[in-house]
């Protein structure tokens, strides 16, 4: 009797050994997989990501670094309170000269329902010091450098108006504001012309010939 509740004690924590290992098994199995997945997941967005060919005055990693740094800050606020979540805290830019002075600006464009509504989204321009030039709201891509300068400034000319077949009716250009050292901050209210840019005119934010890595902050 004494030797079959030993065989019995012996097999029940077998069992409990195996159920043990079992389940621990199948965590490590369970986590081995989640991470497999995103690894996957990681490497088909790396791929995706490479495959695109982006503008290279908007791919930098360390001026990327340096504008999430200025947006967290600027918007440290809404950040806080929740009003700014995660999936509205996106931007693209590009690095170039408006002022031909060999130093780049950064040219911000937001996204998401947070910096975007039905007149156009927000935009920002800071200077080569990552100072603000100009915040403009209620704007829409695409965005041209022009040849033209005012007040040692290349005018930004953007679409105005569309006809009832689609196409851009006028122009908006945004011409450097010497006395108050910025471009119109509302490109809405600015008096529009039928002059389209040129060929000779820098493109940004243009889907089909000029694309814009994105980022977050």
């Amino acid at each position: 009797m004494k030797r079959k509740l030993m065989y019995y004690t012996v097999a029940l924590f077998v069992f409990a050994s195996c159920k043990d290992s079992n389940k621990e098994s199948g965590k490590e199995t369970k986590d081995a997989d989640t991470t497999v997945v995103q690894k996957q997941a990681d490497d088909i967005t790396k791929i995706a990501d490479s495959e695109v060919d982006y503008q290279k005055e908007t791919t930098n990693e360390e001026s990327a670094k340096k504008i999430q740094a200025f947006l967290l800050d600027n918007n440290k606020k809404d950040i806080e309170n929740g009003s700014l979540t995660s999936n509205d805290r996106k931007f693209s830019f590009y690095e170039i000269d408006l002022n031909d002075d060999g130093k780049n600006e950064y040219f911000i464009q937001l996204s998401g329902q947070y910096f975007c509504g039905t007149g156009g989204c927000s935009y920002y321009l800071l200077n080569n010091d990552f100072t603000v030039n100009t915040y403009f709201s209620v704007t829409n891509p695409p965005v041209f450098k022009s040849s033209n300068v005012t007040n040692g400034w290349h005018d930004l000319i953007l679409f105005g108006d569309y006809n009832q077949d689609g196409g851009v009716k006028n122009y908006t250009y945004l011409k450097f504001d010497k006395s108050k050292g910025s471009y119109p901050s509302n490109p809405s209210i600015v008096k529009k012309t039928d002059m389209a840019p040129n060929g000779h005119d820098f493109v940004m934010w243009q889907k089909e010939y000029s694309k814009a890595k994105q980022f977050t902050f």
